[in-house]
């Protein structure tokens, strides 16, 4: 297999475009489209620095999944030598690609996005563009510090942040179209509330009963069971009290808090029954807190463009 077959199988496999390009332009238009309907601005505009800023969320998205294989290439080849089958079907495990090729998909990458703000380049989206790389790459250094290898909460706390930076860079874009002075409490609620999904999805995957846990590092085996499940119900309240507080004053109507509180109870209820009642299965959460991502960030988008006129200002 050539180099960049291989390249190209990893992002097939592990950055599906199938969903990553859906995902991502309805992340970026949930806080794009949201900040304008925050600060009553009518009728909702999409532009060039729109296409631009969904593209560089996708490139973010990217990197931090080829960040994410960099640091954990030798710890996954391990486990799966071990037996643990959630890492034995990595392209990096199967030797799909090496770390040479996840180092170019980086430079490519990063060149990529750097290239991405020529066009229509203002001084605040730099700057947030700028923060949020930077960030990237300090995430892919600190990692490594023994102390955040060795504290799964500790790694939890210094690099999910990443979500944040990369939407806040989104936050720029709509300044430099609309003025900074809409970025305000309601335009914070959002951005949080877009990001806490993100950790209750962090969090939930990392859950085994007793008889399941390897070497692999989990919030079950680090924090004990209770807590360990008190977590994605905790950022999945949290993001649905805010994101119902966004939507409220926005003027969404109430199909989207139906959606949310719904997403929110299935998601509450999984953790709840894992908890009563452990298994295998049951430490399956993915499928409840990915849902409650697409009505968060998908949701969202439709919601806004259901509910206000849309217009492209090219």
């Amino acid at each position: 297999m050539t180099r960049w077959r291989g390249i190209a199988t990893f992002l097939w496999e592990m950055c599906p475009p199938h969903l990553l390009l859906p995902v991502g332009a309805a992340r970026f238009c949930a806080v794009y489209l949201g900040l304008q309907a925050l600060a009553g601005l009518e009728p909702l505009v999409l532009g060039l620095r729109a296409v631009t800023g969904t593209a560089s969320l996708i490139g973010f998205v990217v990197l931090a999944r080829v960040y994410d294989e960099l640091k954990d290439a030798d710890a996954d080849r391990r486990l799966a030598a071990s037996g643990d089958p959630r890492t034995a079907d990595r392209p990096i495990v199967r030797g799909i690609v090496d770390e040479s090729d996840l180092r170019l998909l980086r430079n490519v990458l990063i060149g990529a996005l750097v290239a991405l703000q020529l066009p229509g380049a203002a001084p605040l989206p730099l700057f947030g563009f700028a923060v949020a790389l930077t960030v990237f790459w300090l995430s892919s250094h600190w990692f490594f510090w023994p102390a955040v290898q060795r504290h799964l909460l500790l790694a939890l706390v210094t690099t999910s942040p990443l979500t944040l930076f990369v939407l806040a860079y989104v936050a720029t874009l709509f300044a430099a179209d609309f003025g900074v002075e809409h970025l305000d409490g309601s335009a914070a609620l959002l951005l949080v509330g877009l990001y806490a999904p993100m950790l209750a999805w962090e969090t939930s995957r990392k859950i085994r009963t007793p008889a399941d846990e390897t070497d692999y590092e989990t919030y079950t085996r680090a924090v004990g069971p209770r807590a360990a499940l008190a977590l994605p119900i905790t950022f999945t309240l949290l993001a649905t009290g805010m994101l119902a507080t966004v939507a409220a004053r926005a003027g969404l109507p109430p199909p989207y808090f139906w959606a949310l509180g719904g997403a929110c109870t299935l998601v509450v209820g999984a953790c709840l029954a894992f908890v009563i009642a452990p298994s295998r299965r049951r430490a399956h959460l993915e499928p409840v807190t990915q849902g409650f991502l697409v009505v968060a960030d998908l949701g969202l988008a439709l919601g806004l463009a259901s509910t206000f006129p849309l217009t492209w200002a090219g």
